[in-house]
């Protein structure tokens, strides 16, 4: 019985063996050039897949870190969507990259600064002093807006908001990092200066704007193609048994330079499924609506914004058909006649969003129910006035 066991013993401890030294003849035969016998080799077919799954891996960086959450960030950059666009249009870049990048950078923050030293990455775009005066062309003082933002700090601790304001704005005079027109505009340059560079890639125009064009030009001479290779390729094709060379320049960047391009992707992926779900939602809650709507004898209508409050469900947007409570409305604020619903007297649609407008500025709540009494009132009388 136990020379059974000491010989199974054996031919377990034969076998290891024999694994171990299969899998280092493998690994050798690649850094000697044999790279089809490399199990992590690059594989052109699978570069979709290996930048889906770059995406994925680096995208709960952005659910978890963006300032106010990813649903209020994607909101504050959806509101610049306009000049976005305007900046594409001018610079002949992709608006939703565009757009990802401001995500990325500033969280569509306009005042957005990486640290308190002057010629650091400051503004919507995240663009450094120097690079933006003596590269994009923009005007920049740095002492001047480094005084004027510590002067903005300081009126903001003592709430003195609109102090704070009027420096904001003399600090875009002196700095246009701070302009958001004029640094979606230098942004939208240097992607196009960068493509010219990359034979027209937009994946290594995007890769550059963090990295630097000069940065990325040397890690692909040091992959030797004579070619601008797809950024997929160069970014898993670099390891320490192919292409050593490339991905020592890419390990010794340090500050995540290298995953930039799958961090803009993640962001650009959000910023659609926001867009996706609002459409959702704003569907979604119509029909609610209509499920809880009243009986048409009734004389009660609502008039509910097109965007209601959307949940984040784990790290996906998901629609919510609900209404946030609001805070109470003063008495007396709005004291006017309301035209009933489905009236055809001219001008009474855009009377009823006026009044659903200014309460919803006097009150800040965007969730305002406008009633109104149809049924019980004469045919040719006003509707009644209502207090809010």
């Amino acid at each position: 019985m136990e020379r059974g066991q000491r010989r199974r013993a054996l031919l377990v401890a034969v076998a290891a063996l024999a694994l171990v030294a299969a899998v280092a003849g493998a690994l050798l035969g690649a850094s000697g050039g044999g790279g089809s016998t490399d199990p992590f080799a690059y594989t052109p077919a699978r570069a979709a897949d290996y930048q889906q799954r770059a995406t994925a891996g680096y995208a709960h960086v952005l659910y978890a870190k963006s300032p106010g959450g990813v649903i209020a960030t994607a909101q504050r950059v959806a509101a610049l969507r306009p000049l976005v666009e305007a900046a594409a249009r001018a610079s002949g870049s992709d608006p939703n990259r565009l757009e990802a990048i401001v995500f990325l950078e500033s969280a569509g923050r306009p005042d957005a600064l990486a640290s308190s030293t002057p010629g650091a990455a400051a503004g919507l775009t995240q663009i450094l002093g120097e690079t933006a005066r003596d590269f994009l062309g923009l005007r920049v003082d740095q002492a001047a807006s480094a005084r004027l933002t510590a002067q903005i700090a300081q009126a903001t601790a003592r709430g003195q908001s609109g102090r704070a304001t009027q420096l904001a704005a003399k600090r875009r005079s002196v700095d246009q990092r701070f302009d958001p027109a004029a640094a979606l505009a230098a942004a939208g340059r240097y992607l196009a200066t960068a493509r010219r560079t990359f034979a027209g890639r937009e994946d290594l125009a995007t890769e550059s704007y963090h990295m630097g064009i000069g940065n990325l030009e040397n890690v692909l001479r040091a992959y030797g193609s004579g070619a601008a290779v797809p950024y997929v390729q160069l970014f898993f094709d670099s390891s320490p048994l192919r292409h050593p060379a490339s991905w020592r320049l890419l390990d010794a960047l340090g500050d995540d330079s290298d995953t930039y391009l799958w961090r803009v992707l993640a962001a650009e992926g959000i910023m659609s499924l926001y867009r996706q779900q609002r459409r959702r939602c704003w569907t979604s809650s119509r029909s609610f609506r209509a499920r809880r709507a009243p009986p048409r004898r009734s004389c009660t209508r609502a008039a509910s914004p097109r965007s209601l409050p959307i949940q984040p469900r784990s790290a996906l947007l998901t629609p919510v058909a609900r209404w946030s409570p609001c805070p109470p409305i003063r008495r007396g604020w709005a004291s006017r006649s309301i035209p009933p619903w489905g009236s055809s007297r001219p001008g009474s649609a855009a009377r009823r969003r006026s009044i659903v407008a200014s309460h919803r500025r006097r009150s800040r709540c965007w969730n305002i129910s406008l009633t109104a009494c149809v049924r019980c009132c004469p045919k040719r009388q006003r509707a009644p006035q209502r207090r809010f």
